[in-house]
């Protein structure tokens, strides 16, 4: 016979159905989950969010859209959005809003026995010092105890015990070569040494570095340039001091660079001044002495036909070669640095041209590169990438302006054509009228330069004046902006609760997974391919005898039908021998033997109970007999049949008891007595009920079997293995041994 058994996979409802017999690991599990939540619940500390609103422009400014020079734009910046955010965030703005926070050099805390409590604004001391000598000192925790009024005690904790070490309060103490005075903030009014505190003084950079990386800046619509700045903290009021400092420093940051520019604008046009007015003023003396001496006041018909056009020529020589000096000084400022702050874009450049974008993309990639140069290091592969484009976008914006040099010297050889031509015409006019005409030209260029400077000026200062920030508060951070971040109750019990669940579910999967027991009727079938005759409940009585005492209960149901399941098997003999066995012990074998008699008994068949069980007897004990003289006594043949039978006060059940243990029970089992026997018994008893030692221990079932008609195969749940089905597997698919059932 094939073995049929097979291993069909993962069975979900049958692992369901074992799962519920562990529901009370689930109710631990969620419990613990429950435990876990309060104690977050009760000792975290909350976290808050606080905000504000910043309008930012976007668009191009130019101070009075005048130009201090022929096409040079007195300001003009560009205040992208995107840029903007970026420089919100770097590392220069941030350090120096650090600095400004004066409370922001030391932070406090206090001890509790579980929590720990920032103390902002509301220590009871105060930690002071100039300058920090010593970096050492940098975010380390040094605890205190205020011991009195007068004094306290400062320390460190290693390895779990404080070194302190006490001073008066009135003393400088030295912390790694740093002096720092601590001071009480008022009267001490708590009980002294019940309350424990410590203070970090923290590293200006790192704290900045912190800050930098902690803070959110986010657009509140798309197409808006309204910007909202946001941290989260343990401190409500902390915070606020953070976020609303930042916004003041970062205003006054972009007032103080734009007023820069046009300061170093009104500055130019003053030293341009000064060499203009010294140049003028030779002119102008030249003028008058050459009036003195020639008794000259005007200028003849044909000369006065030459000047303007000659000085047309020469106010477009100058703006020539003020585009050829801007043009030579960009290259050299390219090639010799390594930032846009000096570069400046004049009004000739036309702004769709190509030179005009390749300016401004520069531009825009060092302004990058200044807002991240805090965050990334030299190997960082985004930084390397940055610097490539940089030195890329360099090269070709240099050969453009190359280029535009070339064009630029080529219209001012024109014009120098031009002038020289004017000049040849002049030669028909008297020399001394012709050189009237020179000096006079002279004199009105740079006096009409000079008064053009001056005006400029003006303008310079007075957009200086007019200047204005770069954003607008909207909103400033407040009590009222703040929100709860943090923990929230429902989220922390859910998750806590579903982790708890989760780790009893793998308690459970492991329980079962693990276990080979036979659990039911399912993994009964999954072990072995005998028939399952009867499934018996568990007895919750004291006494074994259920169906004697409690008819009608389930159990003696169930051994009704198994009873009724035997005569099928045995093919209605009126005569035959039941053997009963197990794997183990303590599997339930008497228990079935007896009761399956009662059933019988309970038909008017004439039934006998053999207790075969020579090592362990214990059938007797239920009935109240004696195993004085039994079965072992029989086969030694130091008795007769008849002395062996004891008659139970059930009617139609007998009883042959175990009897004293022998030395060698399987031999005394397997003898021709124990065959002849049961061929007496069979004659004097409609039926024979045989309890047997454990098939899988011992062989003395084996040995009875042969003499038997049915076997039936005891399993008990959560006590039999399914591996101890194996060798009864074996011999009834060999064929060795027929008509086998299993009671489960």
């Amino acid at each position: 016979m094939e073995n049929n058994i097979e291993n069909t996979g993962f069975n979900y409802l049958q692992f369901g159905i074992k799962a519920l017999r562990y529901w009370y690991l689930l109710i631990i599990g969620a419990l613990f989950g429950v435990g876990i939540a309060f104690y977050q619940v009760r000792y975290s500390v909350p976290v808050y969010k606080v905000d504000a609103r910043i309008m930012v422009k976007d668009e191009y400014t130019s101070w009075g859209q005048e130009f201090f020079l022929p096409g040079m734009e007195l300001v003009s910046t560009r205040n992208r959005l995107v840029n903007e955010i970026g420089s919100i965030r770097s590392f220069p703005l941030m350090r120096k809003v650090i600095d400004e926070l004066p409370e922001f050099k030391v932070f406090y805390y206090g001890i509790g026995n579980i929590k720990v409590t920032e103390m902002y604004r509301n220590s009871p001391f105060k930690v002071s010092f100039d300058t920090i000598i010593n970096s050492r000192i940098y975010n380390k925790t040094y605890y205190l105890k205020i011991l009195s009024d007068d004094n306290y005690a400062v320390g460190t904790k290693n390895n779990g015990d404080y070194d302190w070490k006490e001073q008066p309060f009135r003393k400088p103490i030295n912390l790694k070569g740093n002096i720092l005075n601590i001071s009480l903030n008022g009267p001490f009014t708590t009980p002294f040494d019940a309350n424990l505190y410590s203070f970090v003084i923290n590293n200006p950079d790192q704290l900045a570095i912190n800050y930098q990386g902690g803070l959110g800046i986010s657009l509140e619509k798309e197409e808006s340039s309204i910007l909202t700045v946001s941290r989260t903290g343990n401190s409500i009021y902390k915070e606020i001091d953070f976020i609303n400092k930042f916004l003041d420093v970062y205003i006054g940051y972009g007032l103080e660079k734009n007023n820069q520019i046009a300061s170093n604008v009104v500055s130019f046009v003053e030293e341009q001044i000064d060499n203009i007015l010294d140049t003028l003023i030779l002119a102008e003396n030249k003028l008058e002495r050459f009036k003195s001496r020639s008794n000259k006041e005007r200028i003849s018909l044909a000369g006065e036909e030459l000047v303007p056009e000659i000085t047309k020529l020469e106010k477009e020589k100058i703006d020539i070669e003020f585009n050829i000096v801007y043009y030579e000084q960009l290259i050299s400022y390219i090639q010799e640095n390594d930032d846009a702050s000096g570069i400046i874009v004049p009004n000739f450049i036309d702004r769709n041209s190509v030179l005009f974008s390749l300016l401004v993309e520069l531009i825009n990639q060092y302004s990058v590169k200044l807002d991240v140069q805090n965050d990334l290091t030299a190997t960082n592969e985004k930084w390397i990438l940055l610097n490539k484009k940089i030195e890329v976008s360099k090269q070709i914006l240099v050969e453009n302006i190359r280029s535009a040099l070339m064009k630029t010297k080529s219209d001012l050889k024109r014009v120098q054509e031009g002038i020289s031509f004017i000049e040849s015409k002049m030669k028909s006019v008297p020399n001394a009228e012709r050189e009237f005409i020179n000096i006079q030209r002279d004199y009105k260029l740079n006096n009409d330069l000079y008064t053009y400077l001056l005006t400029k000026k003006a303008e310079a200062s007075i957009a200086k004046g007019s200047n204005v920030p770069n954003a607008q508060v909207l909103d400033w951070a407040t009590p009222y902006r703040i929100s709860f971040v943090g923990p929230i109750k429902s989220k922390i019990y859910g998750s806590n609760i579903l982790f708890g669940l989760a780790i009893s579910s793998l308690i459970v999967f492991l329980l079962i997974y693990f276990n080979d027991r036979i659990i039911n009727k399912i993994d009964l079938e999954n072990a072995t391919n005998l028939p399952t005759l009867a499934v018996i409940g568990h007895n919750d009585q004291d006494n074994d005898l259920v169906v004697a005492n409690t008819p009608k209960s389930m159990i003696s149901e169930s051994f009704r039908g198994l009873r009724t399941n035997i005569k099928y098997l045995v093919e209605g003999k009126e005569r035959f021998c039941v053997l009963v066995t197990s794997s183990i012990g303590s599997e339930g074998k008497t228990f079935c033997c007896m009761n399956l008699a009662h059933a019988f008994s309970l038909l008017g068949k004439k039934t006998i109970i053999v207790g075969g069980d020579l090592r362990k007897p214990m059938i007797y004990k239920d009935f109240g007999l004696k195993n004085d003289c039994g079965l072992s006594n029989y086969l030694i043949n130091k008795t007769g049949i008849q002395e062996i039978i004891q008659t139970t006060d059930f009617e139609n059940i007998d009883i042959i008891s175990a009897g004293p243990i022998p030395p060698n029970p399987s031999e005394l089992l397997g003898n021709k007595a124990m065959e002849g026997l049961l061929a007496e018994l069979k004659d004097m008893y409609d039926i024979v009920v045989i309890d047997t030692p454990p098939f899988g221990m011992v062989s003395d079932a084996l040995n009875l079997i042969k003499y038997s008609d049915v076997i039936l195969y005891v399993v008990r749940q959560n006590v039999t293995k399914r591996n101890h089905l194996n060798m009864i597997n074996e011999h009834f698919e060999k064929g060795e041994i027929k008509n086998l059932g299993i009671v489960i």
